[in-house]
């Protein structure tokens, strides 16, 4: 009889693990800008995701740098820019916390950005100023996008990304 509880209780603690571990898995994301000299932004995320994590600075394709992330997850790179040029950020994930009570931070890549000379502040890559010459095509897009934005709404479709 005794045997058969300890068995169980044996069993119980394998399947169940220690009272009181917890694990999981947090979602980052970071956010880039640039200017003439610096490359900034913040990783966001749970606030243990956030301080003392290791962010890449990627400029056309090549790894060139890191930093470090503040208490707030703000980072920033000292980093004069040659245009035209495509940069973006870089964290690889972290485990926080010590075993059974760990935290997974997912890792993350910003959008890349374009510089280029005399256009002021850094772009997303791919994006358009958008111009008198160009007003009238990028009205033309919105409406077709809202057109069909409607239309699926209305067929009671779902709109969620």
């Amino acid at each position: 009889m005794h045997r058969s509880v300890l068995v169980a209780l044996v069993m119980s603690v394998a399947l169940l693990g220690p009272a009181g571990a917890t694990s999981g898995v947090a979602p980052t994301n970071l956010t880039i800008h640039a200017d003439d000299s610096h490359v900034y932004g913040k990783l966001t995320g749970r606030p243990s995701c956030r301080d003392g994590q290791t962010i890449r600075l990627i400029v056309n394709g090549v790894e060139t740098a890191t930093t470090i992330t503040g208490p707030d997850g703000r980072y920033s790179f000292g980093y004069a820019l040659v245009p035209p040029v495509q940069v973006r950020t870089r964290f690889d994930g972290s485990i926080e916390g010590i075993h059974p009570d760990t935290l997974v931070c997912r890792a993350s890549l910003s959008r890349p950005i374009r510089f280029v000379p005399g256009a002021g502040p850094a772009k997303p890559a791919g994006t358009t100023a958008l111009t008198s010459s160009n007003v009238g095509a990028a009205a033309k897009s919105l409406g077709a996008v809202m057109r069909i934005t409607l239309a699926t709404w209305l067929r009671g479709g779902d709109l969620r990304p």
